[in-house]
């Protein structure tokens, strides 16, 4: 292996490294702790084929020449990335969301400037070396369509201890005013769904269900569904 596949490995380590933190964070804010667990651990699988396939070729390889400049650049604009992220679903502002998109093009492209050095060195063609860009890629998409289309079809909710995120910043108090201010701390059997309504949403809509000694009915359960359809002023925005 050249120092050539060598950058090119390393470039698509860091990028599926910084897919899968991403991918946590969403996780951890959106679905519950069995299911983001699930998410992350599955999204880890071509990011360890990638170190296994690393360590195996190209450890031996010349050590490459990197620019540390860029690639600081880079790292600043991952971790700022993150903690727009992580105000994201603490405020629910869409526009920071958007925002997030921007932010991805330095990161990605002072990455490979930092590398450019190692582009210099002799290109040899590995079959193996294709497959797995083949390979990871497919896995990727595969273990990670769950937050993908999350990212490109708007937000969605399945864990209920955002209940109350959501209910302070997805919704009015009007759309509010019949639905519980919190679910009960005794509640058990919780069943939560909610997606906020997007840029590119038409409704947002929430779905709650939960099993709670303190509900005065004969069966203890409280159900929640409210649909709300966009209003006409945000169509204008």
């Amino acid at each position: 292996m050249g120092k050539l596949q060598k950058a090119l490995l390393i470039i698509l380590i860091l990028l599926l490294l910084g897919f899968d933190i991403i991918l946590a964070i969403h996780s951890y804010y959106c679905y519950t702790y069995s299911v983001a667990i699930g998410n992350i651990l599955k999204s880890l699988i071509p990011l360890i084929i990638s170190l296994i396939y690393y360590f195996i070729t190209a450890r031996h390889v010349e050590k490459l020449s990197i620019n540390y400049t860029f690639l600081f650049i880079s790292i600043l604009s991952f971790i700022v990335i993150i903690i727009c992220k992580i105000l994201y679903y603490l405020l629910i502002i869409n526009r920071l969301y958007e925002f997030l998109f921007l932010l991805y093009i330095p990161t990605i492209l002072f990455l490979i400037l930092a590398f450019l050095n190692g582009y210099l060195g002799k290109i040899t063609h590995f079959w193996h070396l294709r497959l797995l860009f083949f390979v990871v890629l497919i896995l990727q998409l595969y273990f990670s369509f769950d937050y993908i289309l999350d990212v490109y079809f708007g937000l969605s909710y399945t864990n209920p201890d955002r209940y109350e995120l959501v209910r302070k910043h997805c919704f009015s108090d009007e759309e509010f005013s019949y639905l519980p201010n919190k679910i009960p701390d005794d509640a058990t059997d919780i069943k939560f769904y909610c997606e906020p309504r997007g840029s590119y949403d038409t409704t947002c809509s929430l779905y709650l269900v939960y099993y709670s000694p303190s509900i005065p009915n004969d069966n203890h359960r409280a159900y929640y569904h409210i649909v709300i359809p966009k209003k006409e002023e945000d169509f204008l925005k």
